[in-house]
């Protein structure tokens, strides 16, 4: 008799699991194939209204940037970590939306610990941490990077977060010339400091600055005056297909950078909050 049960108990067990699986297999079949391909680029604004490149705007062999305080930035070397993007769903945003103007980059300006962070990859997140070069052969300026792609089931999306962490030694892109394991920003260049007193008499100085602290940002609003503005929704029929781009521009990560200041920690970390102030987003979406 209590084989006979525990035989029953066994085809009750068996056959409900078996009912769940086929019904949430059937379920997600069910979905439309909606597409996001994601895409990196560090062009430039120059770059961006297809006027060509400007080495004082963006990436190039060798970047040179004139910051606020007059010091002209030669940059040899550029890297940062991407750790994961994810497509966050309207109800998945902490944002007081009723406030006229309010974006989710004001929210959290503060960087974060050093912190290695790998996550599962899933339909509406990227996990696979990328090392990007943005001055040299292998920088983005003038062709996008595509790092995956979303999947994301039918609803309402209102924005994309991005994680910077330090690299591990299994991201993707880990230069060959710059130990970039336990940093999220690396860059390495020569400085000229504003001396208006004897300008023909200042020389150039080496300067090479790394961090491994970590920020995030969520960005709801996009660049382009073409960008599909959230809500981006995707319907429960009829597959819809876009591209979700992140650009990095160098432009405006040495602001407010006084390279004299005797703490390298410190500098490299307001590189690294301008860099994460000049992230901007673009959404396209077709049908």
């Amino acid at each position: 008799m209590r084989r006979v049960v525990r035989v029953f108990l066994a085809t009750v067990v068996l056959a409900g699991v078996s009912a769940v699986a086929l019904g949430a297999c059937s379920w997600r079949i069910d979905w439309p194939e909606h597409r996001l391909d994601v895409f990196i680029t560090h062009e430039s604004e120059t770059e961006r209204a297809g006027q060509g490149e400007q080495v004082e705007q963006g990436a190039s062999a060798d970047a040179v940037i004139v910051n606020d305080l007059g010091f002209e930035v030669r940059v040899d070397a550029a890297y940062l970590v991407t750790d994961t993007v994810t497509l966050l769903a309207c109800d998945e945003v902490d944002d007081p939306r009723d406030l006229p103007g309010f974006s989710l980059r004001t929210l959290t300006r503060a960087l974060l610990p050093s912190a290695h962070a790998h996550g599962p990859t899933t339909p509406t997140r990227l996990g696979t941490p990328h090392v990007e070069a943005l001055v040299g052969a292998s920088s983005r300026s003038s062709h996008p990077w595509r790092i995956g792609e979303f999947l994301p089931p039918p609803g309402d999306y209102c924005a994309v977060r991005l994680d910077v962490r330090a690299a591990d030694d299994d991201a993707i892109g880990l230069p060959a010339d710059v130990d970039m394991v336990g940093r999220t920003l690396y860059v390495r260049g020569t400085y000229l400091a504003p001396d208006e007193d004897a300008p023909n008499e200042n020389a150039p100085k080496p300067f090479e600055l790394a961090t491994g602290a970590a920020f995030d940002i969520e960005l709801d609003k996009v660049a382009s005056t073409t960008g599909a503005a959230a809500p981006w929704s995707f319907p429960r029929s009829g597959a819809k297909t876009g591209r979700v781009i992140l650009n990095k521009n160098m432009a405006a990560w040495f602001e407010g950078v006084d390279f004299t200041d005797a703490d390298p920690e410190q500098t490299a970390r307001a590189v690294l909050l301008n860099a994460r102030e000049s992230i901007e987003l673009d959404v396209e979406l077709g049908s």
